[in-house]
């Protein structure tokens, strides 16, 4: 059953989340592990933030202080992922834009590995919030 399974993905992207792949023709194996890594790494990092059957007493400062290197690894490699998926929706590299968009991401990431510091935490997961959003809701429309 599995096997040539991955081949019939194209018509049915919108319906499992993928919108912007809907009407991409060139599915290979390639591309469908690499969309499904892609997936796969976005529920890993919401199961590092909100890990299932917790137990009432946990101390959520301690936890994400023990879970923060391959949390914030797991969100590198998403990043770079998505580099990957547009490049292949593209067919092509991506544009210098979105390179520096997502890049830049990368760059707060891996400084974030290294620097264990509260303050830094904080401004960086508002920056990232807000021009996340600021990207959905104001660039993406101008730009496409």
């Amino acid at each position: 059953m599995w096997r040539g399974q991955w081949r019939s993905f194209s018509p049915r992207a919108e319906l499992v989340g993928v919108p912007a792949l809907a009407g991409f023709d060139a599915w290979t194996f390639s591309v469908f592990f690499t969309v499904i890594i892609w997936a796969i790494s976005m529920y890993v990092l919401a199961l590092g933030l909100y890990p299932p059957r917790l137990s009432k007493d946990v101390d959520y400062r301690v936890m994400i202080e023990t879970n923060r290197t391959w949390f914030l690894s797991t969100f590198i490699v998403m990043l770079s992922l998505d580099i990957v998926v547009t490049g292949m929706r593209d067919q092509g590299m991506p544009e210098l834009f979105f390179l520096a968009y997502v890049g830049h991401y990368i760059a707060i990431a891996a400084i974030a590995i290294s620097i264990r510091k509260r303050l830094f935490d904080l401004v960086a997961a508002w920056y990232i919030a807000i021009t996340m959003a600021f990207w959905s809701f104001d660039v993406r429309g101008t730009l496409f």
